[in-house]
């Protein structure tokens, strides 16, 4: 299991990277090189089948380099700046404000913002804003493992430019899009239930019902992940298989629907780290290659390591993956 193998050592590269630094990450490689080198003098067999394992476990030491440097500048940055960035989701709004998220290329980060006044953003929008640094605090490890290294209060926006388009924003309308059907279908109580199991945006259940949700002990149903994606694929394997359809077909509109599943939620870690695994099922029907569900696991933690070095940071993607592999 050569993907086994890799997923440990990309959990120890990604806890190294978050937790330990660029020293942590340094002796890993020098582990990993010594580990190559070895496998050449003595089994160059087993060295062959983990090449395509290694090549990601090596895109993800390459990403922790990168990151790292990024959260370093990201620290590094003054107490207040302007910075240009990309809306990449609805803003949230408050009672006292409202906050958004913007991809700043220009210091290979996202910043969240926070801001007391309102302002007529979308998703996809093109900001030019001036913000003062805040500590992450006790949110550091969680906004890192999403990218997010600035922690920020809006001061004022200098330019908003919205482009004829935007994949942010298609994103957006399409949850959108699935929230305003379901409020105009399920009673006001049912509703915000119906849209985090479907979503899981929780922001519109109300304070008394998360409580009760968080003492029953079930308000990990209200992040999309393996449950969930499990239900619309046996769905449709069932519907497609009264309508007689071929293997292809089904593996097809699976792939398809995995996709649109996991930009409903939001892309949040744990349906990604799902509709990994199933996408890997499905492409095995497609190519005529029986799955296994502890490699798809593997591929699907390495994959996200690969893309995400400080993932292990995330809650919800630790949940995810221990309860799967569990």
């Amino acid at each position: 299991r050569p993907f086994l193998i890799v997923a440990v050592l990309s959990l120890m590269l990604s806890f190294s990277a978050l937790y330990l630094g660029k020293t942590a990450v340094l002796i890993f490689s020098l582990f990993i090189t010594v580990l190559f080198f070895v496998l050449f003098l003595t089994n160059k067999k087993l060295l062959i089948k983990m090449v395509v394992p290694l090549l990601f476990l090596i895109f993800a030491i390459v990403g922790a380099f990168y990151s790292i440097n990024a959260s370093e500048r990201a620290e590094a940055l003054p107490e207040k700046l302007t910075v240009k960035g990309i809306v990449t989701e609805a803003p949230v709004i408050y009672e006292n404000g409202q906050s958004f998220v913007l991809r700043v290329a220009s210091l290979n980060t996202k910043a969240f913002v926070f801001s007391s006044n309102l302002y007529d953003i979308k998703a996809g929008d093109r900001v030019t804003a001036l913000i003062s640094i805040n500590p992450q605090g006790s949110y550091k490890w969680t906004n890192y493992s999403k990218g997010i290294y600035i922690n920020s209060f809006l001061q004022d926006i200098k330019e908003i430019e919205t482009p004829d388009f935007s994949v942010y924003r298609v994103v957006a309308n399409y949850r959108s899009y699935i929230e305003q059907t379901i409020f105009s279908k399920a009673s006001d109580k049912n509703a915000p239930i119906l849209i985090a199991l479907s979503t899981g945006n929780k922001g519109y259940i109300n304070p008394v019902d998360q409580k009760h949700i968080n003492n029953c002990g079930v308000s990990h149903i209200m992040s999309v992940s393996g449950l969930h994606l499990g239900i619309i694929c046996l769905s449709l394997v069932k519907f497609f298989k009264k309508l007689k359809s071929s293997d292809k077909i089904v593996s097809v509109a699976g792939i398809i629907s995995m996709t649109l599943v996991v930009a409903a939620c939001g892309f949040q870690i744990s349906a990604i780290r799902a509709a990994i695994a199933y996408l890997i099922l499905f492409l095995g029907d497609l190519i005529k290659r029986k799955g296994e569900g502890l490699n798809s696991l593997c591929v699907a933690i390495t994959l996200i390591v690969a893309t995400n070095p400080f993932v292990i940071g995330s809650v919800s993607f630790l949940l995810s993956v221990s309860a799967t592999f569990g």
